[in-house]
């Protein structure tokens, strides 16, 4: 709300701009009856044929155009003809365009071949773009044809990567001369003084007039932004230098006033194009048609999507007041369809287009996202244009400052063509729509990496070649801090996924796209993040004796590798659900409302949905109210979550596996050969994640705390103040369990996928694991894992640095003389705990034996230098932490403890010897 205080004082002027209106549209009959002809001699008006069969302005002649030959050309006025790619088979690597300016212009396609697949057009395509709307086009089918109403700039654009050519295309285009009279005024390019000052567009960029120069559409819709010095037909002459053509509209959108009422003023502050208009639903957009013969009976308006009608129960059109002022008044129900598009104004004699993006709106009662009427809510989570990701470990996590730019026009653009697969009428269901968006924004967006591989070169399957020169850069995830670069680069791109992309970005885009469309939306971060491939709400691992009695982990053929997340980003989004059967669940009615949980780097194939057919990697929204007590949804009626082939859009939408994702437990395995399965379940389990006593899946999640960003988090020095823990809301307090998945028996005829191999039985509530010691007749563990020069922090990868080695070591007591053999193994993994390279990581392997006497308190350690693991820093393989197994086995008694250190590489200029040392990459910022 502070920020947005200035809104009305810049909209002031508006009621000034708007008197004159009547002044300003006295030119319109002389527009539409030019001057020469009123004037005509009574005898010429009174012998028309003459006058017709001589016209004053010749035909014009059919044109043959081509991109080969009129690559960047601007074809302005009254013309027609064929315009085809200019080649027998066009070439790769090529980027060209032809642009339109005129009326009611026609496009209509007789031959089309471009290679990809209508729908995914990534590779090859064609796309026209009018006024800030765009169509993408490839495949064999004929586009369809299409009629531009009004005074348009139209580019038709042909981009093609370096494989595949095919024949390409020919369209037929026809337009007709501009329909207002050349305005001239005064010269002010070269003015000095208050005029200069105010030359800038609404974000407070300057522009110089050649930026103009040759964008007469693009001066007048730019005028309005000038009108506190001078009015729009000089702005234009600004830009022209004289003389230039102003089209006219009898229609005021009034932008400022209902940006005010539809709090969008934002999004009006934005650069966007001049037809650009912002509504909510749940309430109405209000404009005045003011041309001559327009009355309340005869004013027409609809919305339109691609030539098709927008759903017509959704919104209620309501006219008034006397001719020629028609108050015209468009209210969109509480449940409406989100997303961009057309609004057509029809009078008799005129159809005037606008681009309308319909916005969810939070402070409707009506709206599924409604907030309660906290603006503070408001204020954060659909407002608020920056935040602050978390990323780390549990112990050692940092906050990094984002910028969410859900207002730019470039952003809305993408969110609402990221809806561009579902229906109009599954738009309206923010259940579906946030779901989708997890697909589209993964899939269309950003292009996933992770482990080894150049991060800035080369090219990946269905991804482009990185070249920065020719506009194809490649980043390494931890470069995209600001959203609007993402999606500038993936406009450039021609709307190709950009390179590169991991959890934490893919949140940030989703946060985002989400607010943009007016959706609540927040980062999360949950530290020991649990991926369970086979649904039984645990993490399954593997070990097995070596010949020499050494405990090593171990993964063989046919068993589902679960693994633990450092930590994993994802979103949350508010609203009510309607779709959730609550009585079925033994809960009372909004047992599902709330914030859910979606997650734009799926980890699985989901069905169910809109817009997406079968099974396909999305994942949400589960319900956190569901998620905390552990129930799993039930799901309509024939839906079955595992068939590949659903064709149902709603389904129980991932809660099991987010249930696992926060709470679960974990099942260690040992080869058994006396075992029916062959394995063992070991009934005790400690995992030591920051010295805790317990192993604790989902051990916080955290968010930004609502209000602002302190100058210690921007600085980089610490966001604690910004730090929201929102763990409780996931799960009850520790020692809570995951619960018993609601799966069907291993007796079924079609068992799950936790039947096979060893994992043969569900896990009890309660959380598997005991507390501080293990013990047996003959050997007592302590708990935890000791490391020197101390659990939490940094490994700090400069030599010679205190913190640079590490020792891990177990401690025990003996109930007998016996050896202990004691096994520590360090991986090098990224955050998600798999091996940097992709096989296993290993940064080395050192066993020790060790024979205390009976009573006695024994302990095994190994140390570990900079020399071991700095091979996986930098190049190809930059770590993100060392991960840390302890085994200590004395005969069939046994034990696995388990730790991870974060690397900190210091950035470049850094210094190495002081007491903080900001890391490379999101690895956090290391202190004494």
């Amino acid at each position: 709300p502070t920020t947005e205080t200035p809104v009305p004082t810049t909209e002031t002027p508006v009621p000034t701009t708007e008197t004159p209106v009547p002044t300003t549209e006295t030119p319109v009959p002389t527009t539409e009856t030019p001057v020469p002809t009123t004037e005509t001699p009574v005898p010429t008006a009174q012998t028309p044929e003459p006058q017709t069969e001589v016209p004053t302005t010749p035909a014009p002649k059919k044109e043959y155009l081509n991109l080969r030959d009129d690559d960047g050309q601007t074809f302005t006025g009254a013309r027609f003809g064929v315009l085809s790619d200019g080649y027998l088979l066009y070439p790769n690597e090529t980027d060209r365009q032809v642009t339109f300016e005129g009326s009611d212009c026609q496009l209509r396609w007789t031959s089309f071949d471009v290679e990809g697949q209508e729908g995914n057009c990534v590779f090859d395509y064609v796309q026209v773009t009018v006024d800030g709307a765009s169509w993408k086009y490839c495949g064999t089918a004929l586009p369809p044809p299409r009629t531009f109403r009004g005074y348009k700039r139209i580019s038709v654009h042909l981009h093609t990567d370096n494989f595949v050519s095919r024949a390409g295309f020919n369209v037929g285009f026809q337009c007709e001369a501009a329909p207002a009279t050349p305005q001239t005024c005064r010269d002010l390019s070269t003015a000095v003084g208050d005029v200069a000052s105010a030359w800038h567009d609404v974000g407070g960029a300057r522009y110089s007039c050649s930026w103009y120069a040759g964008r007469p559409t693009r001066c007048h819709q730019f005028g309005s932004i000038y009108r506190r010095v001078f009015t729009a037909k000089e702005a234009c002459c600004v830009c022209g230098g004289g003389t230039v053509t102003a089209p006219l509209s009898d229609v005021d959108f009034k932008q400022a006033a209902n940006a005010v009422e539809l709090r969008t003023a934002r999004y009006r502050a934005s650069v966007h194009p001049a037809n650009a208009l912002f509504a909510r639903r749940g309430a109405a957009y209000t404009f005045t048609v003011r041309a001559p013969a327009a009355m309340a009976s005869n004013v027409a308006v609809s919305l339109e999507h691609e030539g098709d009608a927008y759903p017509r129960e959704m919104y209620a059109v309501r006219t008034s007041g006397r001719p020629a002022a028609v108050q015209v008044e468009v209210a969109l129900d509480a449940d409406a369809a989100i997303g961009l598009y057309t609004l057509v104004v029809e009078y008799p004699g005129s159809r005037v287009e606008a681009l309308m993006t319909v916005l969810v709106n939070a402070v409707a009662r009506g709206d599924a996202a409604y907030l309660g009427g906290a603006g503070w809510a408001v204020a954060e989570y659909v407002e608020n244009n920056e935040g602050v990701v978390f990323t780390g470990s549990a112990g050692s996590h940092a906050g990094y400052v984002y910028e969410y730019d859900q207002y730019a026009w470039n952003t809305v653009a993408v969110a609402a063509r990221s809806l561009r697969r579902m229906p109009v009428v599954d738009r309206a269901d923010l259940t579906l729509v946030t779901r989708h968006l997890t697909y589209s924004v993964n899939k269309d967006i950003c292009y996933g990496k992770w482990g080894s591989g150049s991060y800035t070169t080369g090219r990946p399957g269905g991804g482009y070649e990185c070249d920065a020169a020719a506009g194809r850069p490649c980043r390494g995830p931890s470069y995209w801090k600001n959203m609007t670069d993402v999606f500038s680069l993936h406009t450039s791109l021609g709307y190709r996924p950009i390179q590169y992309c991991q959890c934490w970005v893919y949140a940030a885009v989703y946060t985002s796209v989400g607010r943009a469309l007016g959706i609540p939306t927040r980062v999360t971060t949950v530290f020991n993040s649990a991926a369970d491939k086979d649904r039984n709400r645990a993490i399954d691992t593997f070990y097995r004796f070596t010949d020499s009695g050494a405990l090593v982990p171990t993964y063989s053929a046919g068993l589902k590798k679960d693994s633990v997340w450092n930590f994993h980003t994802w979103n949350d989004v508010w609203f009510r659900r309607t779709d959730i059967d609550c009585a079925a669940l033994g809960l009372r009615a909004g047992c599902a409302n709330g914030w859910q949980a979606v997650d734009a780097t799926p980890q699985l194939r989901s069905a169910g949905g809109s817009g997406v057919a079968g099974a396909a990697f999305q994942m949400g929204p589960a319900a956190l109210g569901l998620v905390r007590g552990n129930y799993h949804p039930v799901c309509r009626p024939g839906v079955v979550e595992l068939n590949a082939t659903l064709a149902e859009k709603y389904g129980c939408y991932d809660t099991e596996f987010v249930i696992t994702e926060a709470n679960a437990n974990i099942n260690e395995w040992v080869k058994d050969s006396s075992s029916p399965t062959g394995w063992s379940l070991h009934d005790s389990h400690i995992t030591d994640p920051d010295g805790n006593a317990m192993l604790i899946q989902g051990h916080s999640a955290l968010t930004k705390r609502s209000g602002p960003i302190s100058d210690d988090c921007r600085n980089r020095v610490t966001c604690g103040a910004e730090e929201n823990y929102v763990t409780k809301e996931y799960k009850e307090a520790e020692p809570s369990g995951p619960g018993t998945p609601t799966m069907p028996s291993c007796a079924s005829p079609n068992p799950p996928l936790h039947c096979s191999g060893p994992k043969f039985k569900w896990n009890a509530n309660a959380r598997r694991a005991t507390v501080l010691g293990e013990s047996t007749a003959k050997v007592t563990f302590e708990a935890g894992m000791g490391l020197s020069p101390r659990v939490d922090g940094h490994v700090v990868n400069v030599d010679g640095h205190a913190h640079a080695d590490f020792t891990p070591s177990l401690r025990f007591t003996l109930g007998e003389a016996a050896t202990v053999v004691c096994t520590f193994i360090v991986t090098a993994v990224d955050y998600r705990s798999e091996p940097v390279d992709g096989v296993d990581g290993n940064v080395a392997t050192r066993t020790v034996r060790v024979a205390p006497a009976a009573g006695e308190i024994g302990s095994c350690s190994a140390a570990f230098t900079r020399e071991d693991y700095v091979r996986f820093t930098g190049g190809d393989f930059d770590a993100f932490a060392l991960k840390i197994v302890a085994t200590a086995a004395v005969g069939d008694s046994w034990v696995v403890r388990e730790h991870q250190k974060v690397l900190c590489t210091p950035e470049a200029g850094a210094a190495t010897n002081a007491v903080r040392i900001p890391c490379r990459g999101m690895n956090g910022v290391w202190a004494a």
